[in-house]
């Protein structure tokens, strides 16, 4: 439809002005085409490099990642296996011959039977109870392996994030030392300086150099963890990370409001109360087995002098085995107790995780602030005045080169309590169970 408006509107135009007429609306066809068409088609938003941000890295895991895969797969199972739990065993069929002749080995008498038991007291409901009790608690499973996973993309991703920056600040800091080392030699060609400022200036920008090949080696490795998360090739392409997420406020970061989200949300205190209620209802099922079942049955007797017939029978499974009885109550019970146990000592050890991880995260907020709002400025200043001084023909390269190691120390620690509040608040995220 468009290539048919520029068309007529092309032969419309088409007038005899000359070619230039002619060319001047090519070329406005061209821009438009261009503008309309890039070149290069439109891009495909799969096809771009992730890592730019950590959501992009936590949306590919939950599809990529093995782990949760099996989980899935576990949990796909146990919910099968609930969905016909409490069903009836299969029937018994049976076939019996008589004879009432003597010294013949014939039958006279053949009975074709069908038997079915029946789970009477509730037995077949309690069974469908605990068979979706274990299928919940698989599914926390496959939720705790869900949080786990985010909890430690989000730590790697911070450690990336940290040494992109880092590689940052290595490299304004070697401008600040180039800009030193160009002054040395100045001073130095000039017979005001010495040899050893200008040789010293160089070896502090080797350093840097050092220093810069550590932080790409950091890089690499958190960009191989990822990968690995993200079950990718080793080698694979990550874009440079963006940014980190947004802080939460500080409402967020209530301890009473964190702890009841945790007993609410966390994935592993709720598959610790499906084993409780498992285990409790396996104790009523044990109690009940105490009690008999029914076995109903229809047959057909097919005769050889007489005419055929049919039959009918009831029996009863009598529960003799009492200490099998005793035992399996007993099992269940403690095994209700044992998993209200776990379930305490995990609430106990999120608490604790809890306070832990406030109180490194207030730590951490006390030295940001400091580093930012009054450490860096005054770095930044001594930094200035030393270099004015050393330019001036006062002093030496020594407090120069202090100066600018002291920012660049002030500046890698500010990033390094950047990142280090990002693992607590991953660590938060994954003891309740969900997102800040």
């Amino acid at each position: 439809m468009l290539a048919a408006r520029l068309q007529l509107r092309l032969r419309s135009n088409m007038r005899p002005h000359g070619c230039g007429a002619l060319r001047r609306i090519t070329a406005v066809i061209g821009i438009a085409l261009t503008a309309v068409f890039p070149v290069g088609g439109v891009a495909n938003a799969g096809d771009a490099i992730p890592g730019g941000t950590v959501d992009e890295l936590l949306v590919l895991a939950r599809q990529l990642n093995p782990e949760l895969a099996a989980k899935a797969l576990e949990s796909e199972a146990a919910l099968a296996r609930a969905s016909v739990a409490g069903a009836l065993d299969d029937p018994m069929f049976r076939v019996a011959g008589e004879t009432d002749r003597m010294n013949d080995d014939r039958f006279n008498k053949i009975v074709y039977s069908l038997e079915q038991e029946f789970p009477l007291w509730g037995k077949r409901h309690l069974r469908r109870q605990i068979a979706h009790a274990e299928a919940a608690s698989v599914r926390n499973q496959q939720e705790i392996a869900s949080v786990e996973l985010d909890a430690r993309i989000k730590t790697v991703f911070a450690q990336y994030w940290r040494a992109a920056r880092e590689a940052e600040v290595t490299r304004d800091v070697q401008v600040l030392l180039g800009a030193v080392a160009e002054s040395a030699q100045r001073r130095y060609a000039q017979g005001i300086g010495l040899q050893s400022d200008a040789i010293r200036s160089a070896l502090e920008r080797s350093r840097l150099d050092l220093a810069f090949a550590a932080v790409e080696r950091s890089k690499r490795s958190a960009r191989g963890q990822l990968n690995a998360l993200l079950a990718r090739p080793p080698g694979a392409p990550l874009a440079e990370p963006v940014s980190l997420p947004l802080q939460p406020s500080a409402d967020m970061l209530d301890m009473d409001r964190l702890l009841d989200r945790a007993r609410h949300n966390n994935p592993m205190l709720a598959s610790a109360s499906h084993e409780i209620t498992a285990a409790e209802d396996s104790r009523r099922l044990a109690e009940k087995n105490r009690y008999p079942d029914i076995s109903l049955g229809v047959g057909a007797i097919d005769r050889e002098n007489g005419p055929a017939g049919l039959m009918a029978s009831a029996g009863i499974r009598v529960p003799l085995q009492w200490g099998l009885r005793k035992t399996e109550i007993r099992e269940a019970t403690l095994r209700a107790g044992a998993a209200q146990s776990r379930r305490d000592a995990s609430l106990l050890q999120l608490q604790g995780g809890l306070e832990e991880a406030l109180a490194g995260l207030q730590e951490v907020q006390q030295a940001t602030a400091l580093l930012t709002t009054s450490l860096q400025p005054l770095a930044q200043a001594s930094y200035r005045s030393a270099m004015s001084g050393y330019q001036l023909g006062r002093g030496d390269v020594t407090a120069v080169l202090e100066a600018a190691r002291r920012i660049q120390e002030i500046r890698l620690e500010l990033l390094h309590a950047r990142a280090e509040q990002q693992v607590l608040l991953a660590g938060i995220e994954r003891i309740i169970g969900g997102r800040l």
